[in-house]
């Protein structure tokens, strides 16, 4: 393990060493190339020069700027295994790929990275060091081992991947990973392999929908209520699609008028918030944690509710234009209003509830036609309407204060205090 300074001038990093590296800082040169455990130097010694990295792959141990005054520029990957520290008075037109391999910081010094960014070592920690942002057209940050931890800073990207089976963790705290790319019909989070990915913190994804995009997590596997992670999609007109059978744990859309779809279904494992604005009728949510479901006047396709001992909350008046699937835990449903669906099922012989959100108080719930038959269903506090013939058959509990429901001598019972 070494330093190496630059005093080579304007010229190229990689090919023949010649006079272009030193041991100290303007000292020097004839040293050989940075190797990956190499300590690399451009300072103010270094001058007002470009060094351009263009022939071949580079490595390093560290990068640091400071005191640098010239150019860093190229096109060919940088293999790093510690920290990048760059300068505020240099200029960053480097567009190559930079990879860490060993746990260190990024510091940005606010340059902005047009090149992808990787992390890609098992068992390190690559740390924010300040706010870092990537070009927004096609350029990727790669979580493909490792961990990375925001450390109280934004970072924005134009995508966002980390798409394996390696550990892999994200320390978010209360900061997010901002989605920018512009380009159409590109998938802008890409983590359809969530297997052994894990998350801390209140912060999320968060994605303005400058264009048509695809997110996705855990679609192809390792979804689960312990590490879906929050997306917020904060504005704009432009379709969204939901990759079939993603997780979320908060999926909250605010000011967005976009259309969703393709969600069918879309796992939550926390709250689901609409827009006022937006279409909404392809999105299917299936709710495998506790949570609020706030709709805002919205209507849904369909919605499902499928985890042992969950309670799901709705803020307000539901409109599902299909079905209403209960299969385990606690729906209840705004008392004052009325929530519509297109129709009731129940599934399994695990006993589920029906409630209001207020005991004691009545929610209705209304179908226009045909046949809803609840079973293994204990209701309490509802109204049943719409025209639709409601029935709480096998295994069904009246809890009491319930209209409108038809309980099967047979099949149900009132409860007995």
């Amino acid at each position: 393990m070494a330093n190496r300074y630059w005093v080579g001038g304007t010229a190229a990093w990689d090919g023949t060493a010649g006079s272009k590296w030193a041991l100290t800082s303007g000292g020097a040169g004839g040293q050989a190339i940075p190797t990956s455990a190499d300590d690399v130097f451009f300072d103010a010694s270094s001058g007002a020069v470009t060094c351009t990295i263009s022939t071949t792959v580079a490595n390093a141990k560290s990068l640091d700027c400071t005191g640098f005054t010239g150019t860093l520029a190229g096109t060919v990957q940088l293999n790093l295994s510690g920290s990048i520290t760059l300068s505020a008075g240099m200029t960053f037109s480097y567009t190559g790929d930079l990879n860490i391999i060993g746990t260190g910081t990024i510091s940005s010094a606010g340059k902005t990275f047009n090149g992808g960014v990787g992390v890609s070592g098992t068992g390190i920690t690559v740390t924010l060091g300040s706010a870092l942002t990537l070009g927004s057209a096609g350029v990727l940050f790669n979580l493909f081992a490792g961990s990375l931890d925001l450390n109280g800073f934004t970072l924005t990207t134009g995508q966002f991947s980390s798409n394996n089976v390696a550990a892999r963790s994200i320390a978010f705290g209360a900061q997010n990973i901002v989605l920018t790319d512009t380009q159409v019909n590109f998938t802008c989070l890409q983590c359809a392999s969530a297997d052994n990915f894990t998350w801390t913190g209140t912060g999320g994804f968060v994605r303005n929908m400058v264009s048509a995009t695809f997110v996705s997590f855990g679609s192809s596997g390792g979804g689960s209520t312990t590490n879906a992670p929050n997306l917020s999609i904060t504005g704009g007109a432009s379709t969204l699609t939901i990759t079939n059978n993603s997780w979320f744990k908060n999926l909250v859309f605010t000011g967005s008028t976009s259309t969703i779809s393709n969600a069918s279904p879309v796992n939550i494992a926390g709250n689901l918030t609409l827009a006022t604005g937006g279409t909404y009728t392809a999105v299917n949510p299936a709710f495998r944690g506790s949570g609020t479901i706030t709709s805002n006047s919205r209507s849904l396709s369909a919605f499902g509710i499928n985890g042992t001992g969950i309670t799901v909350i709705c803020a307000d008046a539901l409109t599902i234009t299909g079905a209403l699937t209960f299969t385990l835990g606690t729906l209840q449903l705004k008392n004052g209003v009325t929530s519509t669906v297109g129709s009731f099922v129940t599934s399994g012989t695990t006993q589920k509830y029906l409630q209001s959100t207020t005991p004691g108080v009545q929610a209705t719930i209304s179908d226009p036609s045909g046949t809803d038959a609840a079973t293994y269903l204990t209701i309490q506090d509802s109204n049943a309407t719409g025209g639709a013939v409601w029935s709480a058959g096998i295994g069904s509990i009246n809890l009491g204060n319930n209209t409108g429901w038809i309980f099967t001598q047979a099949g149900a019972f009132l409860a007995m205090f």
